[in-house]
């Protein structure tokens, strides 16, 4: 069930976008759960559309677009986020959510692979900008996020998520990081190949972290004119600031554990690196790391 309602005060709509649902409402377990749009942005603005993969530097990328997205005009939104805030796994997110999918004022950001419920729509078509990173380290960092620095998933779907995520932490805690990161490589063949999937046919440029992690001003500019936004030089120069930190020693409680890239090398072993490639060997082809 879906409520719509006004925009916001100054807001210019198209003619049919005053009859489109801002909110929609859902049930999870008994539970009604609603998933609502911020207020939109320019009405002559295309929206945009921000992925990456989990643990391919998707924090940065949000931290960094969000707030000059904001300020160019676009009002940044988060499925992803949404959903976790209310304790709903990613493969538990209604179809019905497709209908927030808007083609002018928004940036859905904060994508970490696709939702199978929510593909991205024909509008995203030369409007997505995609993160990616070596798997090797994808995986490493993930055994530590999982283990130590994620924070717990909201509770209003129930307990269910929240018992999901306590699990895979001690999991976590109690497997060798090798074997932890070769039963999680197939997991990210998956989420990969859903990417993939959902990628064709649309227009997207490709980033990889390795290429962009010590010059985030470049890599920002070169997003920003794909996207065809122009937020003021100075505030992008001071975003990218603000986000440009290097922890000088690994601290594998935070989530910004540590940012140079290859640390596969020394927490993996050479047959666990062996294993981990042949499993991801389609998505290391792809991505330039075979």
């Amino acid at each position: 069930m879906a409520s719509a309602g006004p925009a916001s005060p100054g807001q210019r709509l198209g003619p049919a976008d005053d009859a489109l649902p801002v909110q929609v409402t859902f049930e999870v377990g008994g539970r009604t759960l609603a998933v609502a749009l911020p207020a939109p942005g320019r009405a002559d603005r295309p929206s945009a559309f921000v992925l990456g993969l989990p643990k391919a530097g998707s924090t940065l990328l949000n931290r960094i677009m969000r707030p000059l997205l904001n300020r160019a005009g676009l009002a940044p939104f988060s499925f992803a986020n949404a959903l976790f805030d209310l304790g709903v796994p990613p493969d538990g997110a209604p179809a019905a959510l497709a209908a927030l999918y808007r083609p002018a004022g928004y940036a859905y950001v904060g994508f970490r692979g696709v939702l199978p419920a929510l593909p991205l729509p024909p509008f995203a078509d030369g409007r997505t900008v995609v993160l990616v990173r070596d798997p090797r380290d994808m995986l490493v960092s993930w055994y530590f996020s999982e283990a130590y620095s994620h924070t717990p998933p909201g509770r209003a779907a129930g307990d269910g998520l929240l018992q999901d995520f306590e699990a895979a932490r001690a999991r976590a805690r109690a497997t060798e990081i090798d074997e932890y990161a070769v039963a999680k490589a197939r997991t990210l063949a998956q989420i990969h190949a859903a990417l993939r999937d959902q990628l064709a046919g649309l227009g997207h440029r490709v980033w990889r972290y390795e290429d962009v992690v010590f010059d985030k001003l470049r890599w920002t500019r070169e997003m920003l004119a794909y996207l065809d936004l122009d937020p003021p030089a100075a505030l992008v120069e001071r975003v990218v600031a603000q986000n440009d930190l290097r922890p000088e020693a690994e601290n594998p409680d935070r989530h910004i554990r540590r940012v140079t890239p290859g640390d596969h090398r020394n927490k993996l072993s050479e047959r666990t690196r062996e294993r981990i490639e042949a499993i991801l060997a389609d998505m290391m082809r792809e991505y330039g790391y075979a």
